[in-house]
């Protein structure tokens, strides 16, 4: 089972200021924990992580069924992960975007499932 969550700008924006090209061995090591099955995402941030390019993107959709964890995969607890969620959208509607007129300062229904796997992985951990 996955260690970490992952959100898209965790490999986008590193990759945009340290290319594969000019330091691929920090790459490699990348791919081998995604090969590894280290991470975790929902379906809406892979769905972001799908257009990547480059080595990583290849990465990325040649581990999908490690990477995304779906709702009703039997692999792990996802109706845990909906009470986050669903929790977490009452609680916060107020500074989240789609609620609020996309205002700045605000973050995303997206970003919203990330935290909540997040919040699950966590409650695992105890």
């Amino acid at each position: 089972m996955a260690t970490y969550c992952l959100d898209t700008s965790g490999l986008s924006a590193p990759l945009e200021f340290m290319p594969e090209d000019i330091h691929p061995s920090i790459w490699a090591g990348v791919a081998g924990l995604i090969d590894d099955e280290k991470f975790a995402v929902t379906t809406e941030i892979y769905d972001e992580l799908s257009h990547i390019a480059g080595t990583i993107g290849a990465c990325i959709k040649r581990n999908r069924n490690i990477l995304q964890y779906e709702i009703e995969d039997d692999h792990w607890d996802w109706s845990a992960y909906l009470i986050h969620y669903e929790r977490m959208k009452i609680e916060y509607e107020s500074v989240i975007s789609e609620y609020n007129g996309n205002r700045k300062n605000t973050i995303g229904l997206k970003d919203l499932t990330i935290i909540a796997l997040v919040a699950r992985f966590i409650q695992i951990a105890g």
